[in-house]
């Protein structure tokens, strides 16, 4: 199937949201300072006109790859712009679908899902693989929005995940590296705290490694990525991953790397 029109009706509709940019107001991060949003949008439109170019000009073209980081890109600006009340884990947004039916994380997160399930019914070999596929998908398409608490803290978060999906052997990997080009271009500003990644940006680069994962990794270690979701969205479901960062050495180490203390 080819994925060239449903690539470009998604572009099309995140162009169509960007004049909503201008409601962007900053938003105050973990210091109580105020820094502003969607300034990944451009670094992340230059990596999608790159593989928007790939996949025009040859066959195997990352088509379906392309589709779910717009997709989701979209999804994460129209809850940027909405400016909605902050709430903390999955049980959270539940409670406030629940009152409000007006939570639009969980509309991403229903689109990751659908995204994975399209991807596992294309292209795995058997119905748990589908599953697994999907699983993978929606789950890091908002994993790294979990991370997005500290300057930096989910840019370096992708960039560990890019190079797991390095070390595994990942024939996706090529789709991930315009990605990474640009998380390392933002990475100043959003370590100088200057600009703040926002749903937008933590979304489709979550999106973009749960893709890379699905369509790249062989079964036993997309099985071995799946778990690792698994138990980083349980834990921060029932504790902080401030704090779990903060008491073990390394992560904070790697935390503190190049941000303003």
């Amino acid at each position: 199937m080819s994925w060239l029109v449903p690539t470009l009706v998604a572009a099309a509709t995140l162009l169509l949201l960007l004049p909503w940019a201008r409601r962007f107001r900053p938003k105050p991060n973990y210091r109580g300072r105020p820094v502003a949003l969607g300034g990944f949008i451009l670094p992340l439109a230059a990596a999608a006109g790159w593989l928007f170019y790939w996949q025009a000009a040859r066959a195997a073209a990352p088509g379906l790859f392309l589709f779910g980081v717009l997709a989701m890109a979209g999804l994460g600006l129209v809850d940027d712009c909405l400016e909605q009340r902050q709430v903390k884990g999955l049980r959270g947004h539940l409670k406030q679908w629940w009152r409000s039916a007006g939570d639009t994380a969980l509309a991403k997160a229903a689109g990751g899902i659908a995204v994975g399930l399209v991807v596992g019914l294309a292209e795995a070999a058997s119905l748990a693989e589908a599953l697994v596929d999907a699983l993978v998908v929606a789950l890091a398409a908002n994993a790294v929005n979990l991370l997005d608490l500290r300057p930096g803290r989910a840019l370096k978060g992708f960039g560990l995940g890019v190079l797991f999906l390095a070390v595994a052997g990942a024939a996706t990997l090529p789709y991930l590296l315009p990605l990474l080009a640009a998380a390392v271009l933002y990475a100043p500003f959003d370590l100088r705290e200057r600009l703040m990644l926002g749903d937008a940006g933590a979304n489709a680069l979550g999106i973009a490694l749960g893709l890379g994962a699905a369509l790249g990794l062989a079964w036993p270690a997309k099985i071995g990525f799946a778990a690792s979701l698994v138990m980083l969205h349980w834990y921060a479901e029932r504790r902080s991953i401030s704090r779990l960062v903060e008491r073990v050495g390394w992560l904070a180490l790697l935390d503190r790397l190049g941000r303003r203390l």
